[in-house]
């Protein structure tokens, strides 16, 4: 197994079998610290991490913490119901995260459809399906960079 091969093979048991980098060393026969560079370097935790949350389950959360906010202001006594501080400001950062992961196609539904076709090609042609994996994997990292 080449090099990248092995990077490729630990990248997909970091993200999608949340093995630990000890675990990964161990499987791709190379040194923990290798494995540490590569999460690292590439980001690796922050894609884990995004596909432990999808884009609907961040909305959800978003408009329950709305949600919170409006139920809290409605209790206070009348006259008083309006934003106060720093509410007006969370209501409108909340409210632009609704609409940009409403707007945007979320890391996890890209790694999703992404690891399904590459497992359908992988099935008649492994080299195709490594060259489509590079490409993903590239989308993915443009993705969390922006």
């Amino acid at each position: 197994m080449t090099l990248k091969e092995k990077k490729d093979y630990a990248y997909i048991l970091f993200t999608k079998e949340g093995l630990t980098q000890k675990e990964i060393a161990s499987k791709v026969k190379v040194t923990e610290k290798t494995v540490g560079g590569w999460v690292r370097d590439n980001g690796w935790k922050k894609i884990s991490a995004s596909l432990m949350m999808t884009r609907e389950a961040q909305i959800n959360m978003l408009y329950d913490r709305l949600n919170d906010m409006n139920v809290d202001m409605s209790n206070r006594p009348p006259g008083e119901r309006k934003p106060k501080g720093r509410e007006t400001d969370d209501i409108i950062k909340i409210t632009a995260a609704i609409k940009n992961l409403q707007v945007e196609t979320g890391i996890a539904e890209i790694v999703s459809a992404g690891k399904e076709i590459c497992d359908f090609i992988r099935t008649t042609n492994l080299d195709k399906a490594r060259e489509f994996a590079v490409w993903i994997d590239a989308l993915v990292k443009t993705k969390i960079t922006r």
